[in-house]
């Protein structure tokens, strides 16, 4: 199957589509040159995801790819109604907050189940939004797993235009956050326990699904780097996580965005 965006019918959804495009990302952060939004991110995770269909059906052939796309393009749904909190505040909540925070997030889905139609290109709204908070299948794992990978690739975009912002630890209520990048580095990592269902797709070690993530010398990489020119753009780096995220996204038309500097 060759399943495109295009092919989404989000007749009914279109307030949320137009919605996620005023959240932006990484609010952390106080300068962030190619800041995105949550719409154009739910594409990228969505083109990221196709472009690693092949690998993913060799370890699962029987995985919903036509699903799995679907909830890639919307698993950021309900920051419409919750916002985008970010995840390095999130790794500084106790039991209690983070529960709180959940139940947050399952009210809006409840929410958006009960304003918005009951189906996408013949899914359940509500079970493709459930299956995305609660991680119980590959096809929400891979998708969870893609939606960091994204940030982690924003992240490594900033770093690699020079930006010392995301070199620069930030202090807020929840303490001292940790960097981006080597945030999602240990998660990536640490693949046991955050995505248990998916494990074997991990162990055959296909980027962007591999079994160990490398840290990068981001202090060193920022003090020698600029804003992204076409050249820039085109040019691998050491790190091949980072050149397979440009590569994808440069493929299905995202270059513009890549390189319009906007702060």
């Amino acid at each position: 199957m060759d399943f495109e965006y295009s092919q989404i019918n989000f007749k009914g959804f279109e307030q949320i589509r137009e919605q996620l495009k005023t959240i932006t990302r990484y609010s952390n952060m106080e300068t962030m040159f190619y800041r995105t939004n949550d719409y154009s991110h739910s594409k990228s995770v969505f083109y990221l995801l196709k472009e690693t269909i092949p690998k993913i059906k060799k370890i699962y052939p029987k995985f919903n790819e036509e699903k799995a796309l679907i909830m890639a393009a919307i698993h950021d749904d309900t920051e419409i109604i919750i916002g985008d909190f970010q995840a390095g505040n999130k790794a500084k909540l106790n039991k209690e907050q983070v529960l709180e925070l959940e139940t947050k997030e399952l009210n809006a889905i409840n929410e958006m189940s009960l304003k918005y139609p009951k189906t996408i290109n013949g899914f359940n709204y509500e079970q493709l939004l459930l299956e995305i908070f609660h991680k119980n299948t590959i096809e929400a794992n891979i998708v969870k797993y893609l939606d960091r990978f994204d940030a982690f690739g924003e992240s490594c975009h900033e770093i690699f235009a020079g930006n010392i912002c995301f070199a620069t630890q930030v202090e807020n209520e929840y303490g001292l956050i940790e960097l981006p990048t080597p945030y999602y580095i240990t998660r990536f990592n640490d693949y046991e326990t955050n995505y248990p269902l998916i494990s074997e797709l991990i162990e055959s070690n296909q980027i962007p699904f591999l079994k160990k993530y490398m840290d990068l010398k981001i202090i060193n990489i920022v003090k020698n780097k600029k804003p992204h020119t076409k050249h820039s753009l085109s040019t691998n780096t050491n790190s091949l996580e980072y050149n397979f995220w440009k590569k994808v996204l440069i493929k299905h038309n995202f270059s513009e965005k890549l390189l319009n500097k906007v702060e």
